[in-house]
């Protein structure tokens, strides 16, 4: 029986000072991961192109429209196929409608490295981090 792979996005939203921002996870027990700090992104819905899941789900995490945002890889891992996109956006956190999540805030590279983040999140942002975009 051929089992289907989830399919899922996710966003790196990098600010002027080359700060990546990161969300911390609700504290719930019946969610993976829970209080870690993640990337944002999620699910992609049946029919849904990977471009308008990560539009959906920046807008239903953080209330924000994004409309420019550039491909920067896909990841076959064991468990689902991943769209990774990133954009150049200077956000103050403290100004965002949170809808989803304790809090989100921007971290340097220095700490990321030193962080264990959700999911695949932490080899993403080493790639990221390689490619010097």
């Amino acid at each position: 029986m051929l089992v289907m792979k989830e399919k899922s996005v996710c966003i790196i939203i990098e600010n002027s000072k080359l700060e990546i921002l990161l969300l911390l996870r609700d504290d719930k027990p019946s969610i993976k991961f829970p209080n870690q700090w993640v990337t944002l992104g999620g699910m992609i819905e049946e029919g849904e192109t990977p471009e308008n899941a990560i539009k959906r789900e920046l807008k239903e995490e953080i209330g924000i429209d994004l409309q420019r945002f550039a491909l920067f890889k896909v990841y076959e891992w064991p468990e689902k196929t991943e769209w990774v996109y990133s954009a150049k956006l200077n956000l103050v956190p403290e100004k965002i409608d949170l809808h989803e999540g304790q809090k989100i805030k921007f971290f340097s590279k220095k700490d990321i490295e030193k962080m264990n983040l959700a999911f695949h999140d932490s080899d993403i942002l080493k790639d990221y981090f390689k490619a010097d975009l």
